[in-house]
């Protein structure tokens, strides 16, 4: 995923897919370092059009004896802006391991130069300028890695609703589901648009009721028909939402056409 400038963020992924696309198993320390390193060069390449450049220089040979041709001051002016120059971008990165765990890291050039950040704990992140309200949203539902899928679906859409609140948040949405060793399925706007974020607007932001729970179990789609249904139950004092015993696919009763399937591996 990308927020900010993507221009930089196109070289950084293609070289990722050419890297690791066809591989049956990639460490996820790999991976990390992959992208940084790529990252690295982005914000390099773009220190050096910005700040070298327009006077007919290069980074190697700024770096190099030849540089002592420069007075001092402007040397080390121009290494200071070389230095702080920073990518307006910001990703994440998901995917699972040969166990089939999933993992999350992050990048963020305002944040640790871009060091890639796990975040398999607490299992969630957001970006962009709407990434504090989505991250907000998903703390306060207690969004972890066993919480059944359908209720992840429905609270990461409802993370996208609130931090649409900030400047710059566009309203269209992709969202996909990955579950490992599975084909990555896409859902369809107008299933988020006539179903997720209606329900959004009616729950804003209180606890799911059993209405709530049926708009969920009736999302649309064939490949929807795959991930398990929720139920409410009473635990003690409290009702919590899990996944009901029945088994996956039971229910005949959609007629829709399967959703557009998205071949992304990385």
């Amino acid at each position: 995923m990308i927020a900010g400038d993507v221009a930089p963020a196109f070289p950084i992924v293609e070289d990722a897919k050419l890297k690791f696309g066809s591989a049956a198993n990639v460490a996820v320390g790999r991976v990390m370092k992959n992208i940084y390193d790529r990252y690295c060069e982005a914000r390099s390449a773009l220190a050096e059009a910005v700040h070298l450049t327009p006077i007919g220089w290069t980074l190697k040979r700024f770096n190099s004896a030849t540089s002592n041709v420069l007075p001092v001051s402007s040397r080390e002016e121009i290494a200071a802006k070389i230095g702080n120059e920073r990518l307006d971008l910001q990703l994440i990165v998901a995917g699972f391991d040969s166990r089939g765990k999933g993992h999350i890291f992050s990048l963020d050039d305002y944040e640790d130069r871009g060091q890639p950040k796990r975040r398999d704990i607490p299992g969630y992140h957001a970006i962009g300028s709407g990434g504090d309200g989505a991250m907000y949203m998903m703390a306060y539902r207690e969004v972890g890695p066993s919480m059944p899928l359908r209720l992840v679906l429905y609270y990461a859409i409802e993370g996208k609703y609130f931090g649409e609140r900030a400047a710059g948040v566009g309203t269209r949405t992709d969202a996909y589901i990955m579950q490992y060793g599975k084909k990555v399925f896409r859902i369809k706007e107008k299933v988020l648009e006539d179903h997720l974020f209606k329900l959004c607007q009616k729950v804003d932001p209180r606890k799911l009721n059993e209405s709530h729970l049926k708009t969920l179990n009736d999302l649309p789609g064939s490949s929807m028909r795959e991930v398990p249904e929720i139920e409410r139950i009473k635990q003690g004092e409290d009702w919590i939402i899990q996944e009901k015993s029945h088994k996956k696919g039971a229910r005949t009763d959609r007629g829709e056409s399967a959703d557009p399937s998205d071949p992304t591996t990385f």
